[in-house]
């Protein structure tokens, strides 16, 4: 969660808000951690599974502004939906 929080601060700035779900988190936690380095290699997962693509889909501008992003670890892989915001009237 700390490393996520960092991320978030800088997708604060575009104002992005990313929501990751537990088996996402579950994902990270596993993947992430290493006996030797403990959880060192978490920020580097975090980088290449995260920040990396989801950078590519803002710059291509299937993400902007104001979205909401749903991050979820399905079918062996992260991925990345805009979470719908419902209007109220």
């Amino acid at each position: 969660d700390i490393q996520l929080s960092y991320l978030q601060k800088r997708l604060d700035e575009k104002k992005i808000k990313l929501i990751t779900t537990e088996k996402a988190k579950e994902y990270l936690a596993e993947e992430g951690y290493d006996e030797t380095f403990g959880a060192r290699p978490l920020k580097r997962l975090i980088q290449r599974e995260i920040e990396n693509p989801l950078a590519g889909k803002i710059l291509s501008g299937e993400f902007k502004e104001g979205d909401s992003v749903f991050v979820d670890f399905v079918d062996g892989k992260l991925t990345f939906t805009k979470e719908e915001v419902k209007e109220t009237v």
